[in-house]
């Protein structure tokens, strides 16, 4: 029988802030990028180096609709307005992405903790094209279950 990979409608992502859900309304892309950035030794008269782990770095993107309107700057930086010589601190999120495809015996979960937004892209184009926005993250942690 021929392993079939998960498709985009067995996917959904969850972004669950201080105070509860958030950003509430489905996602339709996510990327998720973990790199682990590894030191080279290099021994004495050796033309091979020995890796020595490093840094992991959980980086991701999600992008959707834009159906938010009036609440990016609250969720980036936990204030409705930003001004010169303002202090904030960002809130924290949980981000759960959920594989869900019983028939095909592929069910699981990332959950991704300590998530703080970098970054919001808004898109807009005159016209009757959807108004896209994508929300950068990195995170502290992931979990697989």
């Amino acid at each position: 029988m021929a392993v079939t990979p998960l498709q985009g409608y067995d996917v959904s992502v969850t972004v669950i802030g201080p105070n509860g859900p958030d950003l509430v309304g489905e996602f339709e892309e996510m990327d998720l990028t973990i790199a682990h950035d590894v030191d080279e030794y290099q021994t004495l008269n050796s033309r091979m180096p020995i890796l020595l782990d490093g840094e992991v770095k959980l980086d991701g993107t999600l992008k959707r609709g834009m159906i938010d309107v009036g609440k990016s700057l609250q969720v980036l930086f936990g204030s409705a307005s930003l001004s010169p010589g303002q202090v904030f601190t960002s809130p924290r999120y949980i981000i759960s992405v959920n594989f869900n495809n019983a028939t095909k015996g592929l069910v699981g979960r990332y959950t991704l903790t300590g998530c703080i937004f970098l970054d919001f892209n808004l898109s807009a184009s005159k016209g009757k094209s959807v108004v896209n926005s994508s929300f950068k993250f990195r995170a502290q942690g992931i979990q697989e279950a």
